[in-house]
């Protein structure tokens, strides 16, 4: 894999994320299930298990995301 294509799947993967991130914490104010992190979990593991793509993920500030995926969501409880 190129480090362009590696760089590409890289951002995409981190907006995908902080949208997933959002989502779930809108559903969590409104009072429906918060379930798109969760839906994207294996994905996420999938990618960063490749060292390319997870190099990329770290430079462009991906471990800060990965922080709000395990904050807890605006009423308190954790996420799945």
């Amino acid at each position: 894999m190129s480090e362009d294509k590696a760089d590409e799947i890289a951002t995409d993967l981190t907006s995908r994320m902080q949208d997933a991130f959002n989502s779930d914490n809108k559903s969590n104010e409104e009072g429906v299930p918060a379930l798109k992190k969760l839906l994207m979990l294996e994905e996420v593991t999938g990618y960063l298990r490749k060292q390319l793509i997870s190099e990329k993920f770290i430079q462009i500030g991906g471990c800060s995301i990965i922080g709000h995926w395990l904050e807890p969501l605006p009423d308190g409880t954790y996420p799945n």
